[in-house]
């Protein structure tokens, strides 16, 4: 049995079936248009990342053939093109010579051993340097090509040699310094940041008596002894605390014999401490002399029948004796105020010891 088929309908499916099939094309094409537009971007993004970079590319062939970036082609004053690694170093511009045939050599066997491409080499006629570093390219860009990148070092250099000039300089002073401290007659030491001995002179060696000054450092011989303030930290514990330096006098036996020393406590940057010693007991022994013979010669003028007195160069009384505070009848707690010369005088007025 034979079905009629409409005229008018099949010219409506045939059109609505076009009509599918040319917006599936449609929406193909504008995921392709998408597609591209991404990739557009992306080799932008790729593109402008690598003009922005401190390095240049140069991209080798199995053949031997150099294809350089346009922009380090300009830098070099060479084609984009070469036939050769040694064609760098052929023309007026490129490389010098030797560091082109340099680069050549260590290129291949790099290659073939899969190792990494490090060198530096120089612009011809420049005091220009580049830093050469590089290894087997992406399989994308070509199998058996190598791609190298070439960085400008110039400054790197310099301020690598000012470098090298100021550690060279510190390294001298250092030794210097050094020396200046094993030299010195009075002990020496600076702590690390847990408050440890670091290092110590030979002075502060031969005080505790010890071998070498490592022993010293190893077993922690302090110079003096004791704990809490008397410790021999407290003093930089406190400096490190006041940001300042700390004077202490504390006793210490050195080479077998009772002496007072006065200890210093320098804070230094990072937490550490540096410290020296006075042995300073032939000052407290003069001190102590002075002391008794001031002593006994006012219990020498308190034995006196005359009274005595004595002012300073600023007329404020710096001594009297008993017989002085008897006769003119003040009390010898404000005679211990020190009074200026013109207030004694009226004070004695006062009690009628002194004519008007």
């Amino acid at each position: 049995m034979t079905m009629a088929v409409d005229p008018e309908t099949l010219a409506v499916a045939v059109s609505a079936l076009c009509l599918l099939v040319a917006l599936g094309l449609g929406i193909a094409a504008l995921r392709q248009l998408a597609a591209a537009r991404s990739a557009l971007r992306s080799a932008r993004f790729v593109r402008d990342l690598l003009e922005a970079g401190p390095a240049r590319a140069m991209l080798l062939y199995p053949d031997g053939k150099l294809e350089l970036d346009h922009a380090l082609a300009r830098d070099l004053g060479v084609a984009a093109e070469l036939p050769s690694l040694q064609a760098l170093g052929e023309g007026p511009g490129g490389l010098e010579p030797d560091d082109a045939e340099r680069l050549a050599a260590q290129v291949g066997p790099a290659m073939l051993a899969g190792d990494r491409i490090e060198l530096a080499v120089r612009l011809r006629g420049s005091s220009r340097l580049m830093d050469v570093r590089g290894g087997a390219a992406p399989p994308a860009l070509g199998t058996g090509c190598t791609l190298l990148w070439l960085s400008d070092s110039s400054n790197a250099v310099i301020e690598r040699g000012e470098i090298a000039a100021r550690l060279a300089g510190t390294e001298q002073a250092l030794g210097a310094l050094t020396q200046l401290l094993e030299a010195a007659p009075f002990p020496m030491w600076v702590r690390d940041g847990d408050l440890r001995l670091a290092l110590v002179n030979r002075a502060f060696v031969t005080a505790v008596e010890a071998a070498s000054a490592t022993q010293v450092v190893e077993r922690g011989i302090e110079l003096v002894e004791g704990g809490g303030e008397a410790s021999a930290r407290a003093g930089a514990e406190l400096a490190l605390r006041e940001g300042r330096p700390v004077e202490r006098v504390r006793p210490a036996t050195i080479g077998g014999e009772r002496r007072t020393l006065r200890l210093v406590d320098v804070p230094l940057p990072g937490g550490t401490v540096a410290g020296y010693a006075f042995d300073i007991q032939e000052l407290e022994d003069a001190r102590s002399e002075l002391e008794r013979h001031a002593l006994s010669q006012r219990e020498l003028s308190d034995r006196m029948t005359a009274g005595a007195i004595q002012f300073d160069h600023d007329r404020t009384l710096s001594f009297y004796n008993r017989p002085f505070a008897i006769l003119s009848e003040i009390e010898p707690e404000w005679l211990d105020e020190r009074p200026e010369f013109d207030r004694l005088l009226e004070r004695m007025r006062e009690n009628h010891r002194l004519p008007e």
